[in-house]
């Protein structure tokens, strides 16, 4: 029985970091393979099990994405589920978890077509340096730094976003530039190990196609208690999870995002990372396959 792991048109041999865990299945003895995502000639039902990888892509189709998901978790095993996916796709799942007690980035939500003063809404949240991006994104894209000083130049940039999307408030956590922002990365709810996040030097977004830095790093047992405790929110069962949080300006922790759609499992950062995602997927297959 074969796994395979579902990536992008445009990595059709998957990212150089999912390349890893590609070799670490084989190694193990699981035949894998790969396909692109919307690629409507594939057969899903054909494998055992489908592991969502490389699919960077989807933002602008989303709900063809979630659709394929709900597909695909119809024709085999589907890790993540596609319940997760879709609740995933939507940073609104922040006020979700925020309503159950996890300390989030605090963050204003705005309404698609809402009409917003964000001069105002800085001035009543106390906020003089903020962040501006959609709930739907990824990759650091439409996303703005946003000041009473260089408000007047993005206001119609924004506004125009606003117009067809949803779109998020957040203050700029100053540790990003020094700490940076934390990827705790994990196989079924298990610590695997973490990756530092520090943006170029004239940037405040850590992705590093945009400059950002990244480096292994020891975590405290508070920072992987705190997300160890987020994972047990989650409304279903997660085979890979990466939870990016940042050290909030009075010094405690907040969560940032959790990746539980398409993250980079950061698997270069440590020599033994691949081997327990492969190890992790193997336990998903049923005895027979293994």
């Amino acid at each position: 029985m074969t796994v395979v792991l579902a990536t992008s048109s445009a990595l059709p041999d998957l990212s150089q970091d999912d390349q890893l865990l590609f070799r670490a299945l084989q190694a193990s003895g699981v035949p894998v393979e790969i396909a692109v995502w919307d690629d409507s000639a594939v057969d899903w039902s054909q494998y055992e099990l489908c592991v969502i990888r490389s699919t960077w892509d989807y933002v602008p189709k989303r709900e063809q994405y979630v659709a394929w998901a709900d597909h695909v978790a119809s024709q085999t095993q589907l890790w993540n589920p596609a319940p997760l996916i879709r609740w995933n796709t939507d940073k609104a799942y922040l006020k979700t978890l925020e309503a159950q007690g996890v300390a989030i980035v605090p963050s204003v939500w705005l309404g698609r077509g809402s009409q917003v003063d964000i001069a105002n809404l800085l001035q009543d949240k106390g906020w003089t340096d903020v962040v501006i991006k959609p709930v739907i994104s990824a990759g650091g894209k439409d996303t703005f730094r946003v000041t009473p000083q260089n408000l007047a130049v993005q206001r119609d940039e924004i506004q125009t976003l606003l117009a067809g999307r949803d779109m998020m408030v957040q203050p700029f956590i100053a540790s990003v530039k020094t700490t940076g922002e934390l990827s705790l990365l994990f196989f079924e709810g298990e610590f695997s190990h973490a990756v530092a996040k520090v943006p170029a030097p004239q940037e405040f977004r850590v992705q590093e196609h945009l400059g950002g830095a990244n480096q292994p790093v020891q975590t405290t047992p508070a920072q992987r208690e705190f997300a160890v405790q987020i994972l047990k929110e989650l409304p279903w069962p997660a085979l890979y999870a990466r939870v990016d949080i940042m050290i909030g300006n009075r010094g405690e922790l907040l969560l940032s995002e959790m990746e539980l759609t398409e993250p980079s499992m950061y698997l270069a950062y440590d020599d033994k990372a691949a081997v327990r995602f492969a190890e992790a997927i193997q336990r998903k297959l049923s005895p027979v396959s293994v």
